[in-house]
């Protein structure tokens, strides 16, 4: 068995991921599998009758098995939980060769990286809030974080995770010194540096944390400072008896109507982007809740050269209170 086209290493699942291959002229049965390595086990199959030649796409199958989940951890590495998978097919019980495809969109997957960079190297965040900042780094790395306020410094280290390409640095105030007035975070992964700087500032109590996946599958945070008020919506099931309608059951949803500050258009524009996103939280009462966009526009209003967008979501879950 020919393998004739292997998609590339670290490639996104997002596209297509096509493998094809050839029996070398003789038309045989072939029995297509896909393995996940890191489980040994069989995710996807299929069956081809009397060829020479065959393909599978398995983008799909790999699409199906990703999941993003938001947690709140203390400030160091992690593995991006299964957001990327270590991969072979297997034809006729002949194997190819081994890749691992992502969840995220890597531009340039020949050199490791930092990923949402272009939300701002200069970023603001309150002392009970927490961010995932996304990196790539097969070969491994160090990060360093200094947080500095009222005279104090604090400087700890924390290496990547071994054999784990996609990883994640959570960075949470909350573990630093409660004088803390910055937060620099250094990324020196191998031929590559990069920092970020955190400015802790205190929010209104409207203020609502949200989180969303981007088209490119990296995880946004953006704290708005104005939630208007709630609108809750009952739906019921009736049915007439004897005596007349009869509630039967009773849902509710919870509408929340998020207002951003004003911002540069291409900061409101990533904001737009929480309405095409298929993972958004909103942070409430000390826990992530799991939102959906209530509709499929924004509202922008402009003044000058700066923006707000107006967006409305609501939980997932059906009677779940705000």
């Amino acid at each position: 068995m020919t393998f004739l086209t292997i998609p590339d290493n670290y490639a996104p699942v997002d596209g297509r991921l096509f493998y094809q291959f050839e029996t070398g002229g003789e038309s045989l049965d072939l029995d297509i599998k896909v393995i996940d390595l890191l489980a040994n086990h069989v995710i996807g199959s299929k069956r081809i009758y009397d060829s020479a030649y065959g393909e599978i796409d398995i983008a799909p199958i790999l699409r199906k098995m990703f999941a993003y989940s938001l947690v709140d951890s203390e400030t160091g590495t992690s593995t991006s939980y299964g957001l990327s998978k270590r991969v072979c097919v297997e034809v006729n019980g002949e194997r190819s060769d081994v890749r691992v495809f992502m969840a995220v969109d890597i531009a340039d997957s020949s050199s490791p990286c930092v990923l949402g960079l272009d939300d701002g190297t200069q970023r603001q965040i309150a002392f009970g809030e927490s961010e995932q900042i996304f990196f790539f780094a097969p070969d491994g790395g160090t990060v360093e974080v200094t947080a500095a306020g009222g005279g104090v410094s604090d400087r700890r280290s924390y290496e990547s995770q071994p054999d784990e390409s996609l990883q994640i640095f959570y960075i949470r105030p909350s573990d630093f010194p409660p004088q803390t007035e910055s937060i620099n975070v250094v990324f020196m992964l191998p031929g590559k540096v990069a920092s970020i700087e955190y400015r802790l500032v205190r929010r209104p109590s409207s203020a609502r944390r949200m989180s969303w996946v981007d088209t490119k599958g990296i995880m946004r945070f953006h704290t708005f400072p104005t939630c208007s008020p709630k609108t809750v919506r009952f739906d019921r099931e009736r049915i007439y008896g004897p005596s007349g309608y009869v509630d039967i059951d009773v849902r509710t949803e919870t509408l929340l109507r998020l207002v951003s500050d004003f911002e540069p258009r291409a900061r409101v524009e990533k904001l737009a982007g929480i309405l095409s996103s298929r993972f958004i939280w909103l942070r409430d009462a000390g826990e992530w809740v799991r939102m959906c966009a209530v509709s499929a526009e924004t509202a922008i209003a402009c003044d000058g050269s700066l923006n707000r967008a107006e967006i409305e979501v609501k939980p997932v879950s059906r009677d779940v209170r705000l």
